[in-house]
């Protein structure tokens, strides 16, 4: 009997031991290799890891791809707070630019619209989400059109924002999406394209066909 408790302490202890060693690798390998795991824990549907093991390879690397994986994966999660958090982030990065000429370049043949906007769009309408005023909401309707200066094109920011708005049913901020759009029509009648101009009449007309 006490030669039983003896092995059985022993057999405790060694698997505390190995418990204790497979704790310790995991905490080393979140902070060494947190690229691995984010991949490791996607693949295995837990997104919630997989963001936070994307922001710690992002706080080692720097560079933009962390941010997006973490950006998209958040967009896929609809966790609204980490993608307008990933979102201003890759923006600011100084990767953006050449990161998304990059993704474009790869999904030119299957996707229509910027990659660029993409960000943009789901960024803005996120922080629409997260505002807890009108003027917080209003600030983040005008990010998204500051996005679209140059051009209207598909799959833009602008169209993302509209249709989250739409959705909000906010009175307030639909009135005032529409006045954006119908003085965006006005100043940039000459600067954008035929196609552009067709676009934005679409969602102008979507808009006032909401409200009435």
């Amino acid at each position: 009997m006490h030669m039983d408790k003896v092995i059985l302490r022993a057999i405790l202890s060694t698997l505390a031991a190995i418990g204790v060693l497979i704790a310790l690798l995991a905490l080393t390998c979140a902070f060494l290799f947190p690229s691995t795991l984010m991949t490791i824990s996607y693949n295995l549907g837990m997104e919630k890891s997989a963001v936070r093991y994307a922001e710690r390879a992002y706080k080692q690397d720097g560079g933009a791809y962390y941010l997006a994986c973490a950006f998209e994966i958040s967009v896929g999660e609809e966790t609204y707070s980490d993608v307008e958090k990933f979102g201003r982030k890759l923006i600011q990065n100084k990767e953006f630019d050449e990161y998304c000429s990059r993704m474009d370049e790869e999904a030119a043949q299957t996707v229509t619209g910027s990659y660029a906007q993409y960000v943009y769009g789901n960024t803005y309408a996120a922080a629409y989400r997260n505002a807890k005023t009108p003027s917080e909401k209003q600030q983040a309707i005008d990010e998204a059109f500051a996005c679209v200066n140059s051009g209207f094109p598909r799959n833009n920011a602008v169209f993302k924002m509209v249709i989250v708005v739409l959705r909000s049913q906010d009175a307030t901020a639909t009135e005032y999406t529409l006045e954006k759009m119908l003085a965006l029509q006005t100043e940039k009648a000459s600067a954008f394209s035929e196609s552009d101009q067709g676009l934005l009449q679409e969602m102008i007309t979507l808009v006032q066909g909401y409200m009435q």
